[in-house]
């Protein structure tokens, strides 16, 4: 199987936690087959075309994975060497490739820590590359052309090939710079869970960086939001189609909808000048500034847009805020000005602060529990008649 790395392979998309089903939706819609659905992972068949689809268009997936082997019956640091030799590296990548191992690993008494387990399969290769090459490729930890990925547990062992490289949600127009922000597979994720169409207005009333208005504009625009990634794992493996690749991108890019197509009422606010301005730089940065329309503005002293829409934000998550308010109070007064003055509105709101949210008031309709990197966060559905 690891031996036929140009025909129908199985491939693991990973993703947070809580947000697999949105995943499942997308590999259906990109024609992936035989999808089976996995802790903060979904696993899918397909062929190398669909895999740089993939790269290219989730917006919900973290990395995409290609497992090369796997084993049941790995007891000793000796037994995943050899376990890792029995893959033919010499067919995967050349020797000018650069590599890095990181493995996640259930600690033993044989494997204390996750260092030595990828110490172990980074032996592996480089002895097979120096067996049968004299030469060995180079190890490069911070800037790798291609990432093994190696996953322990118990006696189960996975090796695979990371074939998008740098985390997916590192779309590479954010500038940087908000304390808070919720990254950019989430914030697709937000969009797609509140089921917002371009039709309808979209408010983010507490905008920071404007990551989910740019995300909604890029899903509006069927922009796929890796289109102008410079490099992929997959551009670093031997069985790369650059011509495929090439045609894909051509024809995906043919798909986009451009600004005079698309009338889109998506509007940010914040009262900070400085994420106002981060806003419209990362907005730009994503080509889809034209479809944003941002302001300084106080929620509590703005009125929303005539037209009832959809709102979805990203509250503050912290015990004190700058203002010095505390955020019990300001939760509180937000639930009072959705109930006062977005009557016909969807709200959505995003909060890692269980306690303060109590205090919005407001009874849920639905209730999504996901993450924002490590903190544990519910993104709940309000219907304000």
């Amino acid at each position: 199987k690891y031996d036929k790395m140009d025909s129908h392979n199985t491939y693991i998309a990973k993703t947070f936690a809580g947000l697999e089903p949105l995943l499942v939706q997308e590999l259906k819609d990109l024609g992936a087959q035989n999808i089976q659905l996995l802790t903060r992972a979904v696993m899918f068949e397909g062929d190398l075309a669909l895999l740089y689809r993939a790269n290219l268009c989730l917006r919900t997936a973290l990395r995409i994975v290609q497992p090369l082997l796997v084993s049941e019956n790995i007891r000793t640091a000796d037994e995943l060497y050899d376990f890792a030799r029995t893959i033919n590296w010499l067919r995967c990548f050349e020797t000018e490739r650069t590599f890095s191992v990181h493995s996640v690993a259930e600690r033993s008494d044989e494997f204390n820590n996750t260092m030595m387990v990828s110490l172990k399969v980074k032996d592996a290769i480089a002895d097979q590359f120096r067996q049968y090459k004299g030469e060995r490729p180079s190890v490069d930890k911070d800037n790798p052309d291609l990432r093994i990925d190696v996953h322990l547990h118990r006696q189960r062992c996975t090796i695979s090939i990371d074939t998008s490289g740098d985390a997916l949600y590192k779309r590479g127009y954010r500038q940087g710079g908000h304390p808070a922000p919720a990254n950019e597979t989430l914030a697709a994720a937000l969009v797609k869970f509140s089921g917002w169409t371009k039709e309808q207005v979209l408010l983010d009333p507490f905008c920071g960086s404007g990551t989910i208005l740019t995300e909604a504009a890029l899903i509006a625009s069927q922009t796929p939001p890796n289109l102008h990634r410079r490099r992929f794992g997959f551009q670093m493996l031997r069985n790369y189609d650059a011509a495929l690749f090439e045609s894909i991108k051509q024809e995906l890019s043919a798909q986009i909808i451009s600004g005079e197509d698309l009338d889109l009422m998506i509007i940010g606010n914040d009262i900070a000048p400085a994420s106002i301005r981060e806003s419209r730089a990362n907005a730009a940065a994503a080509e889809m500034d034209e479809h944003l329309r941002l302001s300084i503005a106080d929620f509590f002293e703005r009125e929303p847009p005539r037209t009832p829409g959809i709102l979805i934000t990203n509250l503050p998550y912290g015990e004190r805020l700058s203002s010095g308010e505390d955020i019990a109070s300001l939760y509180k007064r937000i639930g009072d000005r959705l109930k006062q003055t977005y009557k016909g509105w969807t709200a959505y709101l995003l909060s890692g602060n269980p306690e303060a949210f109590k205090r919005i008031g407001l009874k849920s309709s639905q209730k999504y529990h996901l993450y924002n990197g490590a903190i544990a966060c519910t993104f709940a559905k309000f219907e304000l008649y």
